[in-house]
């Protein structure tokens, strides 16, 4: 019961509307597309990486508006983080690729081999060959964009937050979000992929990130107290 009043109180605010637009449209791709759980999961780290994308210019802009420590600190956090997040979106990736080699080769549908870990090749081959899936990366690219603009931007929000909070705000996301989408896409791949459980999986996600609002891209950020 408190779990779904929880949904609910997420979906009234603006941060909650925002989250509902981008996960509408992978639920859109399953329901319409035939999305399988690969081009779903796919999308959701491509999610990710636009995320820490966006991240950049909210350290720069939480460092350069400030004294000059924090002017030095964002310009050194802002390489560091595009190296570290970068390299924790590769190993996300690898795992999700990996996950669907693993079930290819035990069907004995397909051999093992070392391009499954070639994770940007990869996407970017799924993304010139599948034009659903491309033009599904597009509207999000959109979604995220418009809540960049409206929900961080326009409240000023670099105001209230510093370089460094401001560059570990996409970790928690990846790692509570993406772990459980992880394993609840095993039994899904096991099952042979049915489409009712790539739905469930996509509104799983939906379900997850609306009932832990901490983890909203675009939310208020709220100061320290000392």
């Amino acid at each position: 019961m408190r779990t779904g009043e929880t949904i609910l109180n997420a979906v009234k605010r603006p941060e909650g509307l925002w989250t509902l637009a981008s996960n509408a449209i992978p639920v859109f791709g399953v329901l319409f597309f035939g999305w399988a759980a690969l081009p779903l999961m796919v999308y959701y780290w491509l999610e990710n990486v636009l995320i820490g994308i966006l991240n950049l210019p909210k350290i720069l802009l939480a460092g350069l508006t400030k004294d000059f420590p924090q002017k030095v600190l964002a310009l050194f956090l802002a390489p560091f983080f595009v190296f570290h997040y970068g390299l924790f979106c590769y190993v996300h990736g690898a795992f999700v690729f990996g996950l669907f080699a693993a079930s290819d080769v035990f069907a004995g549908r397909a051999e093992p081999t070392t391009s499954t870990f070639d994770v940007f090749a990869r996407v970017a081959q799924m993304l010139r060959d599948d034009g659903d899936l491309r033009w599904s990366v597009v509207g999000l690219v959109a979604v995220l964009l418009f809540r960049f603009v409206v929900l961080w931007l326009s409240r000023a929000q670099w105001r209230d937050t510093d370089p460094q909070r401001q560059m570990t705000e996409p970790y928690g996301r990846v790692v509570v979000l993406h772990v459980a989408l992880l394993l609840g896409a095993v039994p899904v791949v096991a099952l042979g992929q049915p489409a009712i459980g790539v739905l469930l999986l996509a509104l799983f996600k939906t379900a997850l990130e609306l009932g832990l609002p901490q983890f909203q891209i675009g939310r208020v950020a709220k100061p320290e107290t000392t």
